[in-house]
């Protein structure tokens, strides 16, 4: 749990003109409540030009929008949307809970039904999630499986091991070493 608006930024460029985009949002956060998707462009924190602004107070206002240091500020946003519109939010910081496993789906495929998760972190909370997730492909009789660990950055060993016990089976992994 962390506070903040439950967006997880993809950085392109942190100098003007800085670049950020939206890689993924948390599910029952500020950011997913108001309607904010993996894909949206930062324009503007706090009325302040988000991909110009060069000032030192500028860019001081800017980090305080976007890296809240509590629950509970309000601050403001404007996005370009994948569909090339501008849209607005005011956003209050709160304490969000992080969903490590998300975007779980069975795409149909003409070589068979293919499974896809995005898998953030390999902490404690994802352990049930990984279960449901393999659970649901095993039901749908997947072909193939894909792990997107883009925003990945790390976590327990033990779970690690888990996920690859899931995937590969018993029979795959006898005598070897995973870790």
């Amino acid at each position: 749990v962390s506070s903040g608006y439950g967006i997880e930024w993809y950085a392109a460029s942190t100098t003007v003109p800085r670049s950020f985009t939206v890689a993924y949002i948390e599910a029952n956060s500020p950011a997913a409540l108001a309607g904010i998707k993996r894909g949206d462009f930062l324009l503007e924190v706090n009325g302040i030009d988000f991909v110009n602004e060069g000032s030192s107070s500028g860019v001081n206002s800017l980090n305080a929008g976007l890296f809240p240091a509590n629950s509970g500020e309000q601050h403001s946003f404007k996005f370009r949307t994948f569909e090339n519109t501008e849209v607005s939010y005011q956003l209050r910081s709160a304490d969000v809970a992080s969903n490590p496993v998300q975007n779980i789906k069975v795409i149909n495929t003409a070589s068979g039904p293919v499974g896809y998760f995005q898998f953030n972190s390999y902490i404690v909370p994802a352990q049930q999630q990984l279960i449901d997730a393999v659970e649901l492909f095993r039901d749908a009789a997947i072909s193939e499986l894909v792990v997107d660990l883009r925003y990945n950055g790390g976590g327990l060993l033990a779970l690690a091991g888990q996920l690859g016990y899931m995937v590969t089976g018993p029979d795959i992994i006898q005598g070897r070493y995973f870790e």
